[in-house]
């Protein structure tokens, strides 16, 4: 028997039968091929940054953490061509050597990228799609051993099927991504009372290339924005709004007497700003 395996928030846990981390595709076609002639089910894990029990197996558990290979760039096309597995910081980072960027990221880039688009992570953004977008190519063995290798414009079918698949056509071995050029992005932060931010949500909302917010009853919430432009009018009613007036926490247990409990938030807002470095 393996080790157990533990996602990232403890959440969940389990023992596989066998782990396995194959270094090319190779392995991986004999890795599948061995589990369908035994009988035995595999299942693909890959940061472990979901508390669904998608990968829970008594039998075969694979990790593609060692195959971190850039096979293609394309600046002319915007694409690229990456093994699968890559986080989204690694494959930032690589992708902004070649001056290419994802158009979007979730809230944290801890994430593999195949994984991330196979769940449909998602980041902020009204007019941005989730992390499924980018996929424009798949190379993947299914559940006979079989390489398929195909994308968006031989056969666009397929692609909607994989684009969230959550692992139920096989084995992704590469994934060619839809890019933009590199650019970078102004993130301001704001801790501002709730009421605050939620008047002025839809501003927010609109004139931010990306806004979130967070709220804790007990303690500032973080709102944040990624901007494109100077300062918009939303932004600038947050940041003339006193950071520093707090108020008595009447919940007994709490561990600061003024630990700013009315419902305050802190706002982050986010724009790009160029066209030289990804975010």
């Amino acid at each position: 028997m393996s080790e157990e395996w533990v996602n990232w928030s403890g959440s969940l846990r389990f023992t596989p039968g066998r782990l396995v981390a194959p270094r090319d595709e190779e392995a991986v076609v004999r890795l599948v091929r061995e589990a369908a002639r035994e009988g035995r089910k595999l299942r693909v894990v890959g940061a472990g940054h979901s508390s669904v029990p998608l990968v829970e197996t008594t039998d075969v558990l694979m990790s593609l953490r060692a195959q971190k290979r850039v096979l293609m760039i394309d600046r002319d096309a915007n694409r690229a061509t990456l093994e699968c597995g890559f986080t989204v910081a690694e494959a930032g980072r690589a992708l902004r050597e070649a001056g290419l960027s994802m158009h979007n990221t979730g809230d944290v880039d801890v994430q593999l990228v195949a994984g991330a688009i196979s769940t449909g992570t998602h980041g902020t953004g009204a007019r941005l799609p989730n992390l499924s977008w980018m996929l424009h190519g798949v190379r993947l063995v299914n559940g006979l051993g079989e390489v398929i290798d195909t994308d968006r414009e031989r056969d666009p079918e397929f692609m909607r099927a994989a684009a969230v698949s959550l692992g139920t056509l096989g084995v992704f071995t590469a994934i060619t991504l839809r890019l933009e050029p590199a650019f970078r992005l102004e993130r301001r932060e704001y801790f501002v009372p709730l009421r605050a931010c939620l008047a002025l949500w839809d501003d927010l909302r609109r004139e931010n290339r990306n806004f979130d917010f967070y709220w804790y009853p007990r303690s500032p919430l973080r709102a944040e924005s990624r901007r494109r432009a100077p300062m918009d009018r939303a932004c600038k009613r947050l940041a003339s709004i006193p950071r520093r007036s707090r108020w008595v926490c009447p919940t007994a247990w709490c561990s600061s007497r003024t630990c700013r409990w009315p419902f305050r938030c802190n706002a982050s807002m986010h724009r790009r700003r160029g066209s030289r470095s990804s975010c």
